[in-house]
């Protein structure tokens, strides 16, 4: 089982946080148009003719793929923080554990001389 960390939850944060970016870009007014005969000339660095269906349709597939993203983002995050938290409670238990080996040993090595 791959051991959560700082910087693996960090970078499943930053996916998450660009992907809520997306999302808020894409649901801006200047894309959705409700003029049937609207067109539109935005197609990633290249300008081309699309029409207004297609482009919506590109769109909502757009807001799909960033939501689905987004959740599988978020499911990460959440089994990471799980992780994390029984790795915390563990902690003590261990500590407890090597104190107690500790005394032991100690107890031995008076016992000796």
């Amino acid at each position: 089982m791959e051991q959560p960390t700082e910087q693996s939850e960090d970078k499943e944060t930053a996916k998450a946080k660009l992907l809520s970016s997306r999302l808020f870009w894409s649901n801006q007014p200047e894309h959705k148009q409700t003029e049937a005969t609207a067109e539109r000339h935005r197609r990633g660095p290249v300008l081309l003719m699309q029409d207004m269906d297609e482009a919506k349709t590109n769109v909502d597939k757009r807001l799909e793929f960033i939501n689905n993203e987004l959740s599988k983002v978020n499911t990460k995050i959440e089994a990471k923080q799980k992780a994390a938290i029984g790795i915390q409670t563990n902690i003590p238990n261990k500590q407890m554990e090597i104190q107690k080996r500790a005394a032991e040993a100690a107890k031995g090595a008076v016992a000796a001389h």
